[in-house]
């Protein structure tokens, strides 16, 4: 088969886009277990916020929206 003779390959690219989630250790959850969870269910970690006298420890995850599907988690969700 020559080069002429395989067929030509188009390829799309879509920005992507980004569910987020975040996860606080308030000590009344199960923090270990829930980011456990979370990376099971191909969540990434992207940040984590250090506790202070006002905050919780807060967790913040994200993985990529695929076209044309929504959120699973609405709530806890955001697209950019």
């Amino acid at each position: 088969m020559s080069l002429e003779e395989h067929p030509r390959w188009h390829v799309t690219m879509f920005p992507a886009q980004w569910e987020y989630k975040r996860i606080v250790d308030d000590r009344y959850t199960n923090y270990e277990k829930e980011i456990d969870e979370a990376g099971m269910e191909g969540w990434e970690l992207v940040a984590v916020l250090p506790r202070s006298e006002e905050y919780y420890e807060t967790s913040v995850f994200k993985r990529p929206v695929h076209p044309g599907t929504k959120s699973q988690d609405n709530d806890a969700s955001a697209q950019a």
